[in-house]
């Protein structure tokens, strides 16, 4: 099934991949990995602990540059916001990120031990709407967001879920 979806993605230059990892990742590890992959990051979402102890995520939108994929400035400005209401106890990581890629690039994304799922459903939605005469030039008026099953695999044991 992947392999169809990368093959439909590939009809493009640039995809976008939805990133779902099999654990947190440290924000340094993670600006390493994207620029590794070669990721223009559009979106990340950062797992915390709160003071209370109860799981929190809060969501960088498109960062400034893509020398630097996900900015320390960023998050810290939203720690900040965080510590006036409920408080941070640890910052957990990444756990999922949505960006674009180069075509070409989507299987060692996916073959990266660190990557759960490397989602490209909507550009295969995007290409078949647009193959069916409903959408020109791959411009909608939908948004195509599919869920990350992250929240599962933490409630099932990130560690059950590892290559």
């Amino acid at each position: 099934m992947l392999a169809s979806k990368i093959a439909a993605a590939n009809k493009g230059e640039k995809t976008q991949v939805y990133i779902t990892f099999r654990n947190y990742i440290a924000p340094d590890q993670f600006r390493t990995w994207a620029k590794i992959m070669g990721l223009h990051v559009e979106q990340s979402e950062l797992r915390i602990t709160q003071t209370d102890g109860t799981a929190g995520t809060f969501i960088l939108d498109k960062q400034a540059t893509d020398a630097d994929p996900l900015l320390q400035a960023s998050i810290d400005q939203e720690l900040a916001v965080l510590q006036k209401g409920p408080g941070v106890q640890t910052l957990q990581g990444v756990f999922f990120t949505r960006a674009t890629v180069d075509a070409a690039r989507l299987p060692n994304i996916a073959a990266d031990p660190s990557v759960f799922l490397a989602d490209v459903t909507p550009n295969v939605v995007r290409n078949e709407l647009t193959y069916a005469g409903l959408a020109k030039d791959g411009e909608l008026n939908i948004e195509v967001i599919p869920p990350t099953p992250f929240f599962m695999l933490e409630q099932f044991g990130l560690g059950n879920f590892q290559k």
